[in-house]
């Protein structure tokens, strides 16, 4: 087992893009943590079969809403130069709380949305991708904030890498610009 100085460079390296990765991945989100969100959907959801140029437009429109929404409701954590100290991980809490339910509340949105039937498989995996990677990597990050513990919120932000990645391919094969995106060669 490696000694957590070993890791350290690379838990820093991981710990500066945590938040940073949420917001990119949503195109920022907000939270239902039980108050009144103050930030209304500026999007109505079409009916029908969408072209897919109004897809992305619609999809790309919920993620930016959803992201204002989260930015009125929650501060995104700022962990110091040598990782999240235990206090600035229990004080992200709140940020991962909100980020979760409005994350489901996007993935709900989304999911109304009937693609093309050429892109509906590709969309399926997208919302399945996107479900892991907003909602279940804010949950899992929620756990080792609520308990102040730096070491299982890395491991957390850690395991979801691999998704986060394969989130942010299958976001620009379907061609949005908001939603799911963060730079998949990092």
């Amino acid at each position: 087992m490696k000694s957590p100085t070993h890791i350290r460079p690379r838990r820093i390296a991981t710990f500066a893009v945590v938040a940073a990765t949420l917001l990119a991945v949503i195109g920022g989100c907000g939270g239902d943590d039980g108050t009144a969100t103050t930030i209304e959907s500026t999007v109505e959801l079409p009916t029908g079969t969408l072209s897919k140029a109004q897809l992305v437009k619609t999809a790309d429109g919920l993620c930016t809403d959803a992201t204002d929404r989260i930015m009125a409701d929650a501060e995104p954590p700022e962990f110091g130069e040598d990782g999240p100290q235990t206090e600035e991980v229990a004080a992200s809490a709140e940020f991962w709380r909100v980020t979760a339910g409005e994350g489901q509340v996007l993935l709900d949105q989304l999911s109304q949305l009937q693609p093309p039937k050429s892109e509906q498989k590709q969309w399926d995996e997208f919302l399945d991708l996107m479900e892991t990677g907003t909602v279940g990597y804010a949950d899992s990050l929620l756990g080792p904030a609520e308990d102040g513990d730096p070491d299982g919120f890395y491991q957390a932000a850690l395991d979801s890498q691999k998704t986060l990645v394969e989130l942010a391919q299958a976001s620009q094969d379907l061609g949005l610009k908001v939603c799911g995106i963060r730079d998949v060669g990092s």
